[in-house]
């Protein structure tokens, strides 16, 4: 399978460029411009992957100055909270693997988005862990940072075979801190969700979690059905399990899991960073939010 399932092609690659109004030489010179700063952060894993670079440079909206911000955040929030990240390889993150779907789909929209595809295989809520299933969609976007993704991302949650059962195990802790790290890290091309196929009770769930996860900023859209994404994608886009006309949900979760496994010292790595707070010279900028995201294992409790 080719590595093309998970990349841009090229063209499409100077089309999302041309977006921000950058060329592939302005590229380069910001690509080489972060890793010089990087070296002078002592504190901070160097990079020296471009693909990665490239990536966080997206994040930035390209913006050398705002790069070296998300790229700070980024690695601190992994060494302030470990737990929250898993590697791909092991046991339990592949057994999620198993039981669901969090899938870029293979094309892209007109306007250049791809769609994050968000689906459980496995309803029974006893397989279900919400802090591997939120590694797992960590891990995806750590993937597409390795290949390096560039351009607009939309989520589409599609919420068929969720029971009551699922939700009341939900930790909002987990939650607010993956929440934080997307606003911090993700949020400049995440331009949306569209949450289908909500169960009976998910109204009660949306006004307990919206407060966790609102932000005026990201457009979220529910639909108690799919007919909305049929309005606003080609079928051409969606997976045959969505009715569509497009890859299976199933033929992309294996490529993503035969991409963990070529990109496992990539992910190794990951895992063995922990910063050295004595070599930044001074408190994170980002301190108090890191320090309100400190808290205990809570639970939602739902009527």
């Amino acid at each position: 399978m080719s590595k093309k399932c998970m990349l841009f092609e090229k063209k499409d690659e100077e089309k999302v460029l041309a977006e921000f109004g950058i060329t592939s030489q302005t590229l380069g010179n910001n690509i080489q411009a972060v890793k010089e700063w990087l070296k002078k952060q002592s504190y901070l894993p160097e990079i020296h992957d471009d693909n990665v670079i490239k990536s966080f440079l997206s994040y930035g909206k390209f913006s050398v100055e705002e790069t070296k911000g998300i790229l700070d955040f980024y690695y601190t929030f992994r060494s302030t909270f470990p737990a929250l990240f898993k590697h791909p390889s092991d046991s339990e993150m592949k057994r999620v693997a198993d039981i669901f779907y969090f899938i870029p789909l293979p094309y892209q929209t007109e306007d250049l988005k791809t769609i994050l595809y968000a689906k459980i295989k496995d309803a029974d809520p006893n397989h279900f862990d919400w802090n591997c299933i939120i590694a797992h969609m960590l891990n995806v976007h750590d993937l597409m940072i390795a290949e390096g993704f560039i351009g607009f991302t939309i989520a589409i949650i599609d919420l068929s075979g969720i029971k009551m059962a699922h939700f009341s195990l939900v930790d909002i802790s987990i939650l607010k801190k993956s929440q934080t790290l997307m606003q911090k890290v993700f949020r400049k091309n995440f331009k949306g969700a569209y949450i289908i196929n909500t169960p009976p009770g998910w109204d009660a769930f949306f006004k307990i979690i919206l407060p966790v996860i609102n932000n005026k900023k990201i457009k979220i859209v529910v639909d108690p059905d799919s007919s909305i994404c049929f309005n606003l994608f080609s079928k051409k886009l969606l997976p045959i399990e969505a009715g569509g006309e497009g890859v299976s949900l199933e033929e992309m979760q294996k490529i993503v899991k035969e991409k963990f496994m070529e990109y496992k010292t990539y992910f190794d790595h990951l895992q063995s960073i922990k910063l050295d707070e004595r070599f930044r010279g001074g408190p994170s900028t980002d301190s108090e939010i890191f320090s309100g995201l400190q808290g205990h294992f809570q639970k939602l409790e739902i009527d």
